[in-house]
Formats: structure tokens, C-alpha cells, sequence
């Protein structure tokens, strides 16, 4: 098991869902395809924990926040993907 910014791939999901880690080619050139699938796991679970959190309609903010977490999944899950195919052509 690869090196995992926050010292596992939870918290490194936890991270990534709260915009403290931003993620790009370089860093996800770092991991395995094995350590990446186990963090791509990792997201799938948080972002599912997320969509399950329903914040009452009056608390604006509590919506926005819970839409920023779920984009940031999402976005981190997308190049997770992206990135995993585009490996495993080479």
C-alpha cells in the first residue's frame, strides 16, 4: 500500500471532500493502480455518506456546503477514472 496524503485513504478522502487536497496528474502519478482503486472505494463510500445527508431547505448554507462536498467527490472520482484508463493503456 502506497503513501496516502492524511495517512490512509479515508482521510485522504475526508481531505479531498473539504478542498484541503486538490488533485492532479502528478500527485495521482504516485500511486499504484491498486492504491488508486482502494481510494476510488474510499470516495464512492464518503460520497454516498454525503447524498444521504439531507440539510433542512431553509439552511442555505448547510445545502451549499453539502453541494460543494458532493462536486468535489464527484470531480475526485472522475479523474481517479480518467486517469486509471488512461494508464492502464500504456
Amino acid at each position: 500500500m502506497g503513501y496516502f496524503i492524511g495517512g490512509s485513504p479515508r482521510a485522504m478522502a475526508n481531505q479531498l471532500m473539504e478542498g484541503y487536497i486538490l488533485l492532479n496528474r502528478v500527485i495521482l502519478k504516485k500511486y499504484s493502480l491498486s492504491d488508486l482503486q482502494v481510494l476510488k472505494s474510499e470516495l464512492g463510500k464518503l460520497l454516498r455518506e454525503v447524498r444521504s445527508q439531507q440539510p433542512p431547505l431553509e439552511d442555505t448554507h448547510a445545502i451549499k456546503q453539502r453541494n460543494r462536498r458532493i462536486q468535489k467527490l464527484s470531480s475526485s472520482l472522475s479523474m481517479i477514472e480518467s486517469y486509471c484508463a488512461e494508464r492502464h493503456k500504456l
